[in-house]
């Protein structure tokens, strides 16, 4: 009783202090649990914008039922405001209520959140209920893309200006965005609006690794988050040579990391590499000449979203393929690729990319709580362990798609 009195008065005195203190998280649990909704940005809505869809309703893939069983999240604009920017790359936070993504509705880009459960609820203006985390309301400076989130729930890392990392606490009143790390060579530069390209991704057991795209082309691995910081170029390691990667993600053990490569045309294609870079190969082979990129895993590890052309040649769309364990660590399954986006058969319709899947609350392995490091506003570093209490956790629950 003594400690507990004791933790609660040392959190007292750090929020006294400006910073927050952020609960412990089930060990290995931040990211991994049952499939959900996936999110993604799509041209549908008069803007880009971000929707969700269900990747397990029935008749999902035919393009007749697919709009029916998405649901727009965002509008490009927030309340008061009339004219609509470019909504972003799309990331759940680990418990699964919260999307971060990018937009330039203000001027520049910046980061905003918004709750998964406002999907289908916008203003009676049409506009949404973002908020803005990045930056201040009156500081439109700095372009901010690509947001994700660390285990942690609060800590969010964005690419800034293609040419830094930086973190923001959302826990806090006033969020201040925080430098992490400026890569020698940059970020690389987002080949579409949204710094697709450029994304930093957690490893979803180890908290103090992240990796990124740097301004070489290459996939780096960040280690050592809340101390020392070591680079390591992963890419390098597989003599990926003149060939560009791109748009890395962590499998939920943390064993694999998925990515698009024009290791082998010139067309981006799926790829996978060992956590430790050192294996490296396609995960799907050649694809009839199509462009496949921005890969995702879901929760459970099984399945891969990622986007490719649709019905007509200038369309993107959503697509979900199994994965299973092979010579490369993984391989496609043997279930088919379900498109999730189609709007029917041979019509053009809109662009769907930059899709991110939803971990689903109340699910996933449950493992001793451990202490780990969290980066806090003005590079402060608290380290954090069960006696600051138990983590929420996850929300609805779909089925997983069907091999």
């Amino acid at each position: 009783m003594r400690s507990d009195c004791v933790l609660r008065a040392a959190g007292a005195a750090l929020l006294a202090g400006g910073m927050v203190v952020l609960n412990p998280v089930v060990a290995g649990a931040a990211f991994p649990g049952t499939n959900g909704l996936i999110a993604y940005i799509t041209t549908r809505n008069s803007s880009d914008t971000v929707e969700l869809v269900n990747p397990e309703a029935p008749g999902i893939g035919t393009g007749t039922t697919d709009p029916a069983n998405t649901t727009q999240l965002t509008d490009g604009y927030s309340f008061g405001q009339t004219s609509q920017g470019v909504d972003s790359e799309p990331f759940f936070s680990p418990d699964g209520n919260t999307v971060a993504f990018s937009s330039n509705r203000n001027g520049n880009y910046q980061i905003f959140t918004i709750p998964a459960s406002d999907a289908g609820h916008l203003n009676s203006d049409g506009s949404d209920n973002a908020a803005l985390v990045s930056q201040p309301a009156s500081d439109h400076s700095d372009d901010d893309y690509a947001p994700t989130f660390s285990p942690d729930d609060c800590t969010i890392v964005f690419n800034r200006g293609n040419q830094a990392l930086y973190t923001v606490n959302i826990c806090v009143g006033s969020p201040t965005a925080t430098l992490l790390y400026t890569p020698p060579e940059g970020l690389s530069q987002n080949s579409t609006s949204d710094g697709s390209d450029s994304r930093a991704v957690f490893d979803p057991v180890d908290k103090t690794k992240l990796v990124f795209i740097g301004g070489d082309n290459h996939v780096h691995r960040l280690s050592g988050i809340g101390g020392s910081l070591t680079d390591t170029d992963l890419s390098a390691l597989t003599s990926v040579g003149a060939a560009s990667d791109a748009d890395p993600d962590w499998s939920p053990d943390g064993t694999q990391i998925v990515f698009d490569s024009t290791r082998s045309s010139s067309n981006h294609q799926l790829y996978v590499m060992s956590s430790s870079g050192s294996t490296a190969g396609p995960l799907m082979g050649a694809n009839n000449g199509k462009s496949d990129t921005q890969p995702v895993f879901s929760p459970d590890g099984k399945y891969v979203a990622f986007t490719e052309p649709g019905q007509s040649q200038d369309v993107a769309d959503e697509a979900v393929m199994p994965v299973a364990a092979g010579g490369n660590g993984l391989d496609k399954g043997a279930g088919a690729i379900v498109d999730l986006t189609l709007v029917g058969t041979g019509v053009k319709g809109p662009v769907d990319d930059q899709p991110d899947w939803q971990p689903v609350p109340g699910t996933g392995p449950v493992l001793p709580e451990a202490p780990y490091a969290v980066l806090l506003p003005g590079g402060a570093l608290l380290v954090l362990g069960a006696g600051f209490g138990l983590r929420r956790r996850r929300q609805r629950r779909p089925a997983v798609v069907a091999a």
